[in-house]
């Protein structure tokens, strides 16, 4: 039941990073400050706008009743690197720095 839980909660953060990511690249955020031009922010991951959830579970990796294993752990750091990694990647390409 708790491996459930884990799993449950690393697609809500694959979802959510995945989703929010492609709307607001999708609705051109890109912070304008006139016409043409686009103020320069970085991907809004980075910077906390949203907060990454990855982020809030390493805070709670010895939480006794999320029990997560080493393994578990490693993959969900694997996670963490390649969507911010992906972020940055994307930041540049959709008017960010």
């Amino acid at each position: 039941m708790l491996q459930r839980k884990v799993l449950l909660v690393a697609v809500a953060v694959l979802m959510t990073v995945t989703f929010s990511a492609a709307g607001l690249f999708a609705q051109g955020h890109g912070g304008s400050v006139g016409p043409g031009q686009q103020k320069k922010t970085p991907p809004f991951l980075i910077t906390g706008k949203l907060p990454h959830l990855t982020k809030l579970l390493m805070q709670q990796w010895d939480n006794p009743e999320l029990n997560l294993s080493d393994e578990q752990k490693s993959r969900l750091m694997v996670v963490r690197k390649e969507s911010i990694s992906t972020v940055r990647r994307l930041g540049p390409k959709n008017g960010g720095p």
